[in-house]
């Protein structure tokens, strides 16, 4: 279960550091899902895809309190919902 142990807090935290922009929620099943873009596009690609892996890294460590078992990571090109900040949902 992830609540009372701030990992959403603690995405967000990590996402605004890193110019990450979308959102992360907590599902009824216990799992928490999260959604990252990068809004800087060509050329910066690489970079913004480095800065992603790096969230996702920071993501399977959580926080002091949370332990994380797994993490799933789907690789996705979409722009309908291109969000300016991140946000918990």
């Amino acid at each position: 279960m992830v609540q009372g142990v701030g990992l959403r807090f603690y995405i967000k935290d990590k996402a605004n550091e890193l110019g990450i922009t979308g959102w992360v929620k907590n599902k009824k099943d216990g799992k928490v899902e999260a959604v990252l873009q990068r809004l800087s596009g060509w050329p910066h690609v690489e970079e913004d895809k480095a800065k992603i892996e790096e969230l996702i890294e920071l993501c399977r460590k959580g926080t002091a309190l949370a332990e994380v078992k797994h993490v799933d990571v789907k690789w996705d090109h979409f722009y309908d919902d291109l969000m300016t900040e991140f946000e918990i949902r």
